[in-house]
């Protein structure tokens, strides 16, 4: 079964929870699955030939076998995450694949996305991924000497249902406050971007100002690895949750910002590197991690469908 396999396509060691995909064995299979090279000049293939997603189907068209790897076992929206794939054969970057793929309406779209399309590129693509963790450059970040840290939002201090992007001075929405402190990381930065408890202000096109609240170091540091060229691990040994708002320039963190934007409109924030230091007491200090890479052991080319 095509669920079975996707069981065993990841293997060696795992420096995280099993996911939930690589545990399962009962991923419904697609009714029907079209895997086809594609030629990227030709105007009659991909979204430009008419096709179009639905929410049971599975439409990736005109994509290197890598970017198909990497959309299934790394869907975030880090672009560092290109970094977190490593090994397989040349061809896996210049071959494009244009893959189809219909389920059951009652499938939903997580599934699909997920375990059922990973399985596509077990079955179809013969793939063998393992997980390594490996060092690499990271920053940490810690307080800076001589300097004043956050102080934490007191646990009592609060206010029912607040208000999207509120203005300072602001408290926290009473519900986000109790279920700061005990959700993971990346879940309370979803629940406060999802509120409105955390955004980036854009000053004409270039300097930022990132707010949220209430936010643990964790989730911070989160941001900040979002940002910036090298993961970032929380050594601040700061407990509790906090209101941040801390203005920098675009320089130097990532997606790059156009030059010719930069020239038009000179950044006037510090660096952020400078305002962590002035604004907030914390500081980006170089380090050394372990982080998690999947390697490709083997992939073939499919056979067109």
């Amino acid at each position: 079964m095509i669920g079975a396999v996707v069981g065993v396509a990841l293997s060696g060691a795992v420096t995280s929870a099993v996911p939930a995909w690589q545990a399962a064995a009962g991923v419904p299979r697609f009714e029907a699955v079209s895997v086809k090279p594609c030629d990227p000049d030709d105007n009659n293939g991909g979204v430009r030939g008419g096709a179009r997603p639905s929410p049971n189907r599975l439409f990736l068209p005109c994509f290197s076998a890598r970017s198909l790897i990497r959309l299934a076992f790394l869907p975030g929206q880090n672009p560092r995450d290109l970094e977190r794939l490593v090994g397989g054969p040349s061809w896996i970057e210049s071959e494009r694949f244009t893959i189809e793929a219909v389920a059951d309406a009652s499938v939903p779209r997580a599934t699909i996305s997920g375990p059922m399309f990973q399985a596509v590129l077990v079955e179809r693509f013969g793939l063998k991924l393992r997980r390594e963790s490996r060092q690499v450059s990271a920053y940490s970040l810690s307080l800076a000497p001589r300097r004043t840290a956050p102080s934490a939002l007191r646990e009592d201090d609060c206010v029912a249902r607040q208000s999207a992007r509120p203005p300072r001075p602001r408290k926290p929405d009473c519900e986000l406050l109790m279920r700061a402190a005990t959700e993971q990381p990346v879940t309370l930065a979803r629940l406060l971007e999802r509120g409105g408890q955390a955004w980036i202000d854009t000053r004409g096109g270039v300097d930022r100002t990132y707010h949220a609240l209430p936010v643990t170091m964790d989730a911070f540091a989160l941001f900040l690895d979002s940002i910036l060229d090298r993961p970032v691990t929380n050594g601040t040994g700061l407990k509790g949750v906090f209101d941040i708002r801390l203005e920098f320039s675009p320089e130097g963190t990532i997606p790059a910002v156009d030059p010719a934007l930069l020239a038009a409109d000179p950044p006037r924030a510090s660096s952020i590197f400078t305002a962590l230091q002035e604004q907030l007491g914390l500081r980006l200090e170089p380090a050394d991690v372990p982080s998690e890479v999947i390697v490709i052991e083997s992939i073939d080319r499919p056979n067109p469908n």
